[in-house]
């Protein structure tokens, strides 16, 4: 193998990695940024950076180990630890102590990542919650907060229903493709079309987008809730 092929190959892992580099540089820049618009735009950025990096990997053909890992490392701070300390400073005013509970989001996130990993069924799928619609539906509700304010009771229960979100086991669709055919992709499409529908609603029908990302979110559930349910029945088909 020539030295001229070796490095090509290193090259080309260096191209993801280093996206995967950017998602934790947005994090950091957000988790040191007081104002929360600009905070949402690095999570929001840096999501954009977790989705790049898995399909230039995938493309170029040079997933590994080390960018698995790094990528973990990168979303537990961009979309579990971020959003957890917003969330305190928002509600540690009012509720006191009680404001450490989100800081389960964080650890939830920790644990999610740590059994993902070692866990080769959700190769094509996740178990619970994954992390970037974590940060980004919590990220997007404290940027709607700042104008229409929502009982922090509500946000405070919320932080324990997600925190209880990642942990579980719950099925949900992840966007990896084998092939892009419609069969066999039709609910990884509709979910596509799901989350850019919810964003131009948002746009056009309440005069911001941000609000199309909780929205997003409720069809993300919905649509992995459907996606189960026909394949279980499938299963159940093919036995009888």
């Amino acid at each position: 193998m020539s030295s001229n092929y070796l490095r090509t190959v290193n090259l080309k892992a260096i191209i993801p990695n280093g996206i995967t580099l950017f998602n934790l540089l947005f994090g950091v820049a957000a988790l040191v940024e007081d104002d929360i618009n600009w905070a949402f735009y690095f999570i929001l950025f840096a999501a954009i950076a977790d989705f790049l990096d898995g399909f230039v990997a995938r493309l170029l053909n040079v997933s590994s180990e080390l960018g698995k890992q790094l990528d973990s490392l990168a979303d537990l701070v961009s979309f579990g630890v971020v959003p957890s300390v917003f969330l305190f400073r928002l509600l540690q005013p009012e509720w006191g102590n009680l404001a450490f509970l989100t800081f389960g989001l964080s650890a939830a996130a920790a644990f999610r990542l740590a059994r993902f990993n070692t866990d080769p069924s959700q190769a094509k799928g996740f178990k619970g919650l994954p992390m970037p619609a974590n940060g980004l539906f919590w990220m997007s509700v404290m940027y709607v907060h700042q104008s229409q304010p929502l009982p922090s009771i509500a946000l405070l229960i919320l932080s324990v229903v997600f925190t209880f979100l990642m942990a579980s086991r719950l099925p949900l669709i992840a966007l990896k493709f084998d092939h892009y055919k419609l069969q066999g992709n039709l609910s990884r499409y509709s979910l596509i079309l799901g989350v850019m529908g919810s964003i131009v609603f948002a746009s056009f029908a309440l005069k911001n987008f941000v609000y199309g990302f909780p929205i997003a979110l409720i069809l993300y559930i919905v649509i992995s809730f459907i996606d189960y349910s026909i394949k279980k029945n499938e299963q159940i088909q093919s036995r009888n």
